[in-house]
C-alpha cells in the first residue's frame, strides 16, 4: 500500500478547488437593453446570454429580406446594449416627362434661311427608377429605364 503525503496548503488547495466545482451553477444576471424598432424605443428586461436573434424573436418583430440589425443578429447582447432595426425598402417608381420637340435644320449647311415645314409637338417619355429608403428615408435612387411614348 502506498501513502501519498500533501502538505496542508496543497491539500486546502484542493479541497477549495473540489468545492468549488460542486457548487451550483451561478444563476445568469439579467440583462436590460433598449430596441429601437418601427419607429418606438423600448426598455426589455432580457434572461442573460441572449442574441440579438433571439431578442427579436422574443419582441415578436420579423425582418424583411433587405432589412438589417446594427448589431448583426448573431451578437450575444451585454447589459444597457442598443439594438436597432433598420428597415429597408426598394420599390420602382416610373414618371411621365416632356421631350421638346426638335428644330431640325436644312441639310445644306450654306443655307442660311430656315423655313418651317412641318411644326412640332413634344413627346412624352417615361423615365423609371429603383428607390431605396431605411428608416423612411430616401437613400439611393437609380434609373433603370426611360422609354419613349
Amino acid at each position: 500500500m502506498r501513502v501519498i503525503l500533501v502538505k496542508p496548503p496543497t491539500l486546502l488547495f484542493c479541497l477549495a478547488l473540489f468545492a468549488s466545482s460542486c457548487s451550483p451553477a451561478r444563476q445568469e444576471q439579467d440583462l436590460l437593453v433598449t430596441l429601437v424598432a418601427d419607429g418606438t424605443e423600448r426598455s426589455i428586461l432580457l434572461p442573460g446570454s441572449v442574441t440579438v436573434l433571439s431578442l427579436l424573436e422574443l419582441a415578436d418583430i420579423s425582418l424583411g429580406p433587405l432589412d438589417r440589425m446594427e448589431p448583426p443578429l448573431d451578437t450575444l447582447l451585454l447589459d444597457g446594449m442598443r439594438v436597432t432595426l433598420v428597415r429597408v425598402i426598394e420599390q420602382d417608381l416610373c414618371e411621365r416627362y416632356e421631350i421638346p420637340f426638335q428644330v431640325v435644320g436644312p441639310d445644306n449647311s450654306a443655307v442660311s434661311t430656315w423655313q418651317r415645314v412641318q411644326p412640332g409637338l413634344p413627346g412624352e417619355g417615361e423615365r423609371c427608377h429603383r428607390v431605396r429608403t431605411e428608416v423612411g428615408v430616401e437613400r439611393d435612387r437609380v434609373e433603370i429605364g426611360r422609354v419613349i411614348i
